[in-house]
């Protein structure tokens, strides 16, 4: 993968330096070292010291059984090296040993038992490196000296916490289309809300840079598992072709509003201050991590902070325009329908998670993601009401969006 990448990074800078030399030179101390400083990390490899690996990097247990994992060398040793077990929770998780004693030159797989006491979620058991002098700390180091272990109650709710991401990541990723088609099919994006949409393709574009930072950035990783040792990078490729699709398909309906009918839509004064400070806020945040006063891997969480609030007021603009105009014309309930599919059975299964490791403090701990799910499907309930029971029966002889934009 990275042979076929080079030449395109290497092809995107000579463009780069084109852009900014020909048509920004004000910005060629600026834009051109950023890029080369982003593009350096996403190819940067580690350097190849001695640690021990632990596998699987994360797995699950049945309360009251016994499992075991493995820990070997990421490469032979010249002498004996002696893995010191640390466990987050020793009255969790019971180990039958304390301590794995690795043969010179061995990289052969060691097995260690243990038994599951109590429930609990992400308990981890790491190398203890407390005691040693040259304590190796790379990229690898980071993500594969620990195992994090969950204790779950029941394999049948484990079964169907799997069923419902699957549901709600394909009802997601769908529910962009439904809109995309009801456009083509009118050839007409009059009752799509501007604002709606300008905010989604910014949220959008910040969520993929953050999903593709965190995967495919070696610099990014480093500075995460830095960070939060003992953990696991939040983000997994499909997360990745989410956001990348997500960003793809709302620029498609972007596009369909300058080639269809649009009457007098417009974005709204206040839409265009609040993303004027949005990508104020990233591009500041762009210039004091390149010069190195904030990790990449903050300046990837605080725009990923931008896209929460977009993801808090983005249906705002559209619930106004539709009591505006007495109808819901033009919006497509078909992605409202996917929308509250998936936000339901992602409540589900933070519910199902929460009872089956007895973690409820993570799900009300932690009220980001559950306050931004709730929030989603309040929202769509409004939309459903406007829909079938506002303004289902009302037909406008004419379609006027003279004031479908917020003019505040």
């Amino acid at each position: 993968m990275s042979l076929v990448l080079i030449p395109i990074a290497r092809s995107g800078r000579r463009f780069a330096k084109f852009v900014v030399r020909r048509r920004f030179p004000v910005m060629n101390s600026l834009l051109l070292p950023i890029c080369l400083q982003f593009l350096l990390s996403a190819f940067a490899t580690s350097d190849d010291c001695l640690f021990a690996v632990f596998e699987p990097r994360t797995d699950s247990v049945l309360l009251h059984a016994n499992k075991s994992f493995v820990v070997r060398l990421n490469k032979p040793s010249a002498e004996e090296y002696t893995v010191l077990l640390d466990v987050e929770y020793p009255d969790v998780l019971l180990l039958e040993r304390s301590s794995v004693r690795i043969p010179a030159n061995s990289t052969e797989p060691n097995h260690v038992h243990y038994h599951a006491a109590h429930l609990k979620s992400n308990v981890y058991i790491a190398e203890n490196r407390t005691s040693k002098s040259n304590v190796c700390e790379t990229t690898q180091s980071l993500e594969e000296n620990f195992v994090l272990i969950s204790v779950y109650r029941l394999d049948v709710l484990n079964l169907v916490s799997t069923i419902l991401g699957w549901v709600y990541f394909a009802a997601w990723t769908i529910s962009f289309w439904p809109q995309i088609l009801l456009n083509i099919r009118r050839k007409s994006v009059v009752g799509l809300n501007f604002d709606f949409l300008a905010l989604n393709a910014t949220g959008f574009l910040f969520y993929s840079v953050y999903n593709c930072a965190l995967f495919y950035v070696m610099l990014v990783q480093f500075q995460y598992l830095d960070a939060v040792p003992n953990s696991v990078i939040p983000v997994q490729l499909q997360d990745v072709a989410f956001a990348v699709h997500a960003l793809l398909a709302t620029l498609l309906t972007c596009v369909q509003c300058f080639i269809y009918e649009r009457g007098s839509q417009r974005i709204s004064r206040i839409c265009i201050v609040l993303l004027a400070v949005l990508w104020s806020v990233a591009i500041v945040g762009l210039i004091v991590a390149a010069v190195g006063s904030i990790s990449w891997f903050i300046y990837v969480t605080l725009i990923s902070y931008a896209k929460l609030v977009i993801s808090i007021v983005k249906y705002i603009p559209q619930v106004i325009l539709n009591y505006r105009r007495k109808s819901t014309e033009g919006f497509s309930i078909g992605a409202i329908f996917l929308d509250f599919t998936g936000g339901i059975c992602s409540m589900c299964q933070m519910f199902i998670i929460a009872y089956n490791m007895d973690e409820w403090s993570q799900l009300f701990g932690d009220f980001t993601k559950f306050g931004l799910g709730l929030q989603s499907i309040i929202f769509d309930v409004i939309f459903f009401v406007q829909r079938y029971g506002l303004y289902g029966r009302y037909n406008p002889m004419k379609e006027s969006v003279t004031s479908s934009t917020l003019s505040y």
